[in-house]
């Protein structure tokens, strides 16, 4: 109505319902705008049912491009096979659409394995001597505390101090009765005793892993010694490797160095770093560590076969300081790997990987997994349509269709008192051509030109029948049973050029249509394109017609106030002739 404050008349000088009676024409006035209004709530309404049923034809519109126009990643459901292995702990197949049904005789004689290189010797960091301190081995790992030492039985704490060197701890054993020395030659500690005399090292109570780390507690065990079993070594893996501190056995010459297809470059880095380089740079080819027990490098080749690793330094004397390459020779680490042998139907195979392709086997569509060997005994391995994901998509292209169908049904159901759609032909004819396309034969075909003759059936058409009865159902046994008679025939009639659900597709996608030029709109678009002109034509007559009441009301309001003051003028005039004749008669009285 009128943005400003309506005139307020209160009647006091008629005694005139004033307000009463502007609500009430005021009301009248707003008749045909609320009509107009009514009208606009359920186009809205409608239009909301519209997008709804919209809504189910894209449901049923993308299982249909599923079964007709499958995408490469999906692959054709009518061509989908499967494998089963007869023993999965020997090999197992993965297939295609494109795979043959087949039963293979499988035997695999040899797993591919991987090619591995090692230091030629164990010369990659220095060994640790009784001058050193106890914190530049094992990373520093080594805690302080103390560990036990049994002599006969006789239980003596050592203390170990990790910032003092190795004598420091050898002192304190030596002066042990019966221990008759301590020392370290080629990295591993030897501590001896008398003849006759037993030695134990370790106990729950120590404090330090010093006998741990130092390899005593897995010691070799002699009547009179016992030695470490691992030499220790000094290597530091956080310092750049090419400084002292990194206490490699040969200086390292910074530079650049190539394993496979890459080149890594040694400057200013510590001997980690240049392991998760190469770890992480796929053109190399291998994973690699540093084995610290066995003081070595080790390389293994991520992938399998005979093939060797391809190792080269530039710049850098890596790969020699590491001991991987020897006078120029790259070989003398490396243990070549195997590839895999395995019979497939007698043939006589080989592989580099255990994942076997089709360019191998030559077999379409067909990739062996061999995981273990079975020398002598072969398995099946079987191949066979798989019609469980094309059975899978017809199940949900029944549910929705049906879907689709008893939401048009519901919403057009002229008997329906909560249909917003009723009377919507074009609606209907759309479901009716939705259950007619379902019905219709396929020309060409002999015993399978119906959906019916595969087990996709349903009641009589009948308009306006949205019982249980009317709705598509899927009878799998009869549809296996097409599939295993006449495939072919099956799919021709199905998502041929000419098949039943090609023409659905078609259908649907015109429906759906939804084109620059309105001209090639399809139902659904037209209809919204049609819907939003009716509600903004509504829209502008509603806001029109409230303008014209706000006028209306102002009008009225004026002439109530008009009247009012009239009355006022007449009733103040009947006042004063009265006074004035009251008066006289008083004068004359």
């Amino acid at each position: 109505m009128s943005s400003t404050s309506p005139i307020s008349l209160s009647g006091l000088a008629s005694g005139f319902p004033t307000e009463d009676v502007i609500t009430k024409l005021m009301a009248i006035e707003k008749r045909p705008v609320d009509i107009l209004k009514t009208r606009l709530q359920n186009l809205n309404l409608g239009d909301a049912q519209y997008k709804n049923a919209k809504s189910r034809v894209e449901s049923l519109n993308a299982v249909l491009k599923k079964l007709v126009t499958p995408s490469v990643l999906e692959g054709d459901p009518f061509k989908a096979k499967a494998s089963k292995s007869a023993n999965d702990a020997i090999a197992t197949a993965t297939v295609t659409g494109n795979a043959s049904a087949q039963t293979l005789k499988l035997e695999v004689r040899q797993l591919a394995t991987a090619t591995t290189a090692r230091s030629v010797s164990n010369v990659a960091s220095q060994l640790a001597a009784g001058t050193d301190l106890i914190s530049d081995v094992a990373q520093g790992g080594i805690t302080s505390g103390t560990f036990t030492v049994f002599v006969d039985g006789a239980a003596h704490s050592i203390t170990v101090d990790a910032t003092q060197n190795f004598d420091s701890v050898f002192t304190q054993i030596s002066a042990l009765a019966n221990i008759t020395g301590v020392s370290v030659s080629g990295g591993k500690i030897q501590i001896d005793n008398a003849a006759g005399h037993t030695v134990q090292l370790g106990a729950n109570g120590d404090t330090s892993n010093f006998l741990d780390l130092t390899f005593l507690k897995t010691g070799d065990k002699t009547a009179t010694s016992v030695t470490s079993s691992v030499a220790l070594t000094r290597v530091n893996l956080g310092a750049v490797a090419s400084t002292a501190g990194a206490n490699l056995a040969t200086p390292l010459t910074d530079g650049t160095f190539t394993i496979g297809k890459a080149t890594f470059d040694t400057t200013g880095k510590t001997l980690n770093a240049i392991i998760s380089e190469i770890n992480n740079n796929a053109d190399a080819g291998v994973s690699i560590s540093y084995d610290v027990a066995a003081n070595r490098l080790n390389l293994s080749a991520t992938g399998s076969g005979s093939a060797l690793i391809t190792m080269a330094d530039g710049t850098s004397n890596f790969l020699g300081a590491m001991g991987l390459i020897s006078g120029g020779d790259s070989t003398l680490s490396q243990t070549a790997g195997k590839n895999a042998e395995f019979y497939v139907n007698g043939t006589q195979l080989f592989s580099g990987s255990n994942t076997v392709s089709s360019s191998i086997t030559g077999l379409t569509g067909v990739t062996l997994e061999l995981k273990g060997q079975n020398v002598g005994a072969p398995i099946d391995i079987v191949i066979s349509r798989d019609a469980s994901k094309l059975e899978t998509a017809v199940t949900d292209l029944v549910a929705q269709l049906n879907q689709a169908i008893s939401f048009i049904d519901e919403q057009t159901d002229m008997q329906n008192n909560n249909a917003k759609l009723k009377g919507e032909s074009s609606l209907r004819r759309f479901r009716d051509q939705l259950r007619s396309t379902m019905s219709n034969p396929v020309a060409g075909l002999t015993k399978y030109s119906t959906l019916f003759s595969v087990g996709i059936s349903t009641g009589a058409v009948t308009a306006g029948d949205n019982t249980a009865s009317s709705k598509f159902q899927f009878d799998k046994t009869q549809f296996e049973a097409a599939l295993a008679s006449n495939p072919d025939e099956v799919s021709a009639l199905m998502v041929g050029a000419t098949g039943v659900l090609t023409q659905l597709k078609t259908l649907t996608d015109n429906a759906l249509n939804d084109d620059a030029n309105e001209s090639l709109d399809g139902l659904f678009a037209g209809h919204n394109n049609s819907t939003e002109r009716r509600i903004k034509d509504l829209n502008t007559q509603i806001s029109r017609a409230e303008s014209r009441l706000a006028q209306k009301e102002e009008f009225y309001r004026k002439q109530f106030q008009v009247m009012e003051m009239l009355i006022s003028q007449y009733n103040n005039q009947g006042t004063a002739i009265t006074n004035m004749a009251n008066q006289i008669a008083a004068n004359k009285g």
